[in-house]
């Protein structure tokens, strides 16, 4: 049938069907075009020729842009406006001009990059440089801390930082209420040159003596505990005293945030710190369960600690761990912070541990730490360890003997936070020396009695460093190194039960709890972490051990992920990592959950 046969109807229905796919399409083109067009485009940088002060993106905050935002072509051509009314605003350059502002497109037209040339015209001179104000008597310190000199040409952002420089050697001086000013900049034009005749107001108010610590916030923790924790001592004010009292206030634990020192002054003039403090749950109870897929099978470990009894920082701890169907220990210790009120703590502990077929462990002892200096502490320890053979085998490791330690530690600590640091570094170096008490004996398979021998004194030495550092944002770098040496008199071996125990959550995760043993160990760990919040983290590890037995050296190591999460009511912690030269079948899994109250 020819068209001229269809009806007329039909004929008109079809053109109007046609008329409207074909205004659908412009529709979505036009929605497409107007999305992509509303999206704008990405500013990847802005280069600056012809005014140093504003290269290397100086220049945005100055047009309102930010690298990496989204503008329309609209709001990049406004901000060639905004920079030729601005420029005649900066002091060094009053003859400044904008000789070109170019957009460059990028990526398909997504991106733009701005290249922008100015004249800077005549430069500005510092023809000279005065103070003005009190000074308080720091004129000389202060004008050779400045980088702005007479003869020199002048730049804004040189100026500003010698006025924060200033206001900041004031501030170090026990002057911490310190207003620096720059008198008004009125420069002389001369007929190729400009000149600027420059005059810093300084006026340090009142040098400040602290002697008092005061804080807002507290609940639990009592005034006198937070006060001797703070350790700001009767002194001149200095910014960097205070602040490190913050970071220890911030390591105890016992606070959630803690705000900048504000200086204040009561009635009878006497001035002191004040702390804006949140305190936060400090007793938990921690349980641990790790899955290795050979014999071993499962391992746990509970922990309970109690931590600022009664607001006065106090902690008792209660530890049980399974490492495997051969290995259990136990262990409780008391802890007192300030002793008879001083920057003493006290530490006593009683602990037992059961390796079926090879020993059993009891052990009690003490521990006297002292604050020498901010972030140091120097401790000495004493205990007494017996060793008793298991009844139910004897192998020839099997032995019988008592040992008394006396030993001393040396510990730094500047890390901003225990559970989660973001920067700072942890030190720990001791040695000990333990004396055997009264007489060992070892039991030889076949023989009915033990032998009586000696065993010379053994030296225990450790050493552990830990450093977090800042990489970019809420990216944080952190490493950590570990060595034991447990050594005897002469060529003799050192008893197992005085070997040193790897492997598992806390050393070298990819191998199960205290699997790893040696008398001479050196371990480490490095992770790369995303701190999701203070107490929160996503990370990639590594951790590697070396094993000196003597007859042989064993290398191990592993890899892995981890993530660490803050669950409103405890931390909850997961970490898979695989064995060297495994598959992934080998990974051995460590959970940890901590609940806080």
């Amino acid at each position: 049938m020819m068209l001229r046969d269809v009806p007329a109807k039909y004929k008109n229905g079809r053109i109007v069907n046609r008329g409207l796919l074909i205004i659908v399409c412009l529709l979505i083109f036009t929605s497409a075009t107007i999305a992509q067009t509303d999206e704008g485009l990405r500013l990847r940088e802005m280069t600056v020729e012809g005014l140093p002060d504003l290269e290397d993106n100086g220049a945005l905050p100055l047009v309102d842009l930010i690298q990496g935002s989204r503008y329309s072509l609209h709001e990049l051509n406004d901000a060639r406006d905004t920079l030729r009314v601005r420029l005649r605003t900066l002091p060094a350059y009053p003859y400044a001009t904008l000789q070109s502002f170019t957009i460059e497109s990028l990526a398909g037209g997504r991106s733009v990059n701005l290249h922008v040339k100015i004249d800077h015209g005549p430069i500005v001179w510092v023809r000279s440089l005065a103070l003005s104000g009190p000074s308080a008597g720091l004129e000389k310190e202060i004008l050779s801390e400045l980088r702005t000199v007479e003869g020199a040409a002048f730049r804004q952002k040189v100026w500003q930082g010698d006025m924060l420089a200033t206001t900041e050697l004031l501030r170090e001086n026990g002057y911490p209420f310190a207003a620096v000013t720059a008198e008004q900049i009125a420069p002389t034009f001369g007929a190729d040159t400009v000149h600027v005749d420059l005059i810093l107001n300084v006026q340090p108010g009142a040098r400040v003596s602290l002697q008092r610590v005061e804080f807002a916030g507290l609940k639990v923790t009592k005034a006198s505990t937070a006060r001797h924790a703070a350790r700001i001592r009767e002194s001149l004010y200095h910014p960097d005293q205070v602040e490190a009292a913050r970071r220890r206030l911030l390591r105890t634990e016992w606070f959630l945030n803690v705000s900048q020192g504000e200086v204040f002054a009561d009635r009878d003039g006497k001035y002191g710190v004040l702390f804006h403090v949140e305190e936060q749950r400090t007793s938990s109870v921690a349980g641990a369960l790790g899955y290795a897929a050979d014999d071993e099978g499962l391992a746990g470990s509970l922990d309970a600690t109690l931590s600022n009894l009664f607001g006065g920082g106090r902690a008792f701890d209660l530890h049980w761990r399974r490492d495997g169907s051969d290995s259990r220990a136990f262990s409780v210790a008391y802890m007192e912070p300030f002793v008879f009120g001083q920057q003493l703590s006290a530490k006593l502990h009683l602990s037992q541990e059961v390796r079926d077929s090879q020993y059993v462990a009891v052990e009690f002892g003490g521990e006297l730490g002292a604050q020498v200096a901010d972030e140091w502490t120097v401790s000495g320890s004493l205990r007494r360890k017996s060793i008793t053979a298991d009844s139910l085998a004897v192998e020839d490791d099997s032995t019988d003997y008592t040992l008394v330690g006396v030993g001393v530690a040396v510990e730094y600590d500047s890390r901003d936070r225990r559970t989660n640091p973001r920067s700072g570094a942890h030190v720990r170096i001791g040695s000990e020396r333990l004396f055997l008490s009264g007489t060992r004996l070892v039991y030889v398979p076949g023989e009915a009695t033990p032998r009586e021998e000696d065993l010379a004194g053994m030296y225990r030495s450790e050493f552990g460093l830990e450093l977090s550092v800042p990489v970019q944002g809420d990216w944080v770098g952190f490493a950590a190194i570990n060595g034991v040496d447990v050594s005897a008199g002469g060529d003799e071996r050192p008893p197992i039960a005085e070997w040193e125990q790897l492997g598992g959550a806390s050393t070298v995760r990819g191998f199960s709890e205290r699997s790893l043993l040696a008398p001479r160990v050196g371990w480490g760990s490095v992770e790369l972490r995303r701190l999701l919040d203070a107490r929160s983290r996503a990370y990639v590890l590594f951790d590697g051990v070396v094993l000196d037995m003597e007859v042989e050296t064993r290398w191990e190591w592993s890899y892995g992920v981890g993530v660490q999460v803050d669950t409103g009511i405890g931390l909850l912690n997961i970490a898979v990592a695989v064995p060297g030269g495994e598959g992934f079948s080998a990974a051995v899994v460590h959970a940890q959950a901590t609940a806080r109250f």
